[in-house]
């Protein structure tokens, strides 16, 4: 099932509404909370050999079907951090790295 452009924009409204949100709750400690996502969905794209977002949404649908909707919200957030870093506040400088 192919998305749409509106459906496509509105996701991607979705992960960058919950990367800031996450980045303004956690603040100082944003980066080492996301960085395991990020790992988490780097390994299974490079294990798969699929893109970043199919491993991404796989992930999140997969932690959504377990009942971690939290963990959904970190997960889109790294997807995001991967595809198109915040320049302002790279992540390894969010995690004290």
């Amino acid at each position: 099932m192919s998305l749409t452009s509106e459906e496509q924009i509105n996701i991607a409204n979705k992960m960058y509404q919950c990367r800031r949100s996450l980045r303004r709750m956690f603040s100082s400690n944003y980066g080492s909370q996301v960085l395991p996502y990020i790992k988490g969905i780097n390994e299974r794209s490079e294990k798969h050999n699929i893109p970043v977002m199919s491993s991404a949404l796989q992930i999140a649908q997969g932690m959504q079907m377990a009942g971690y909707e939290t963990s959904v919200m970190w997960v889109l957030a790294a997807a995001v951090e991967i595809i198109e870093p915040d320049s302002e506040t790279p992540v390894a400088e969010c995690s004290g790295r």
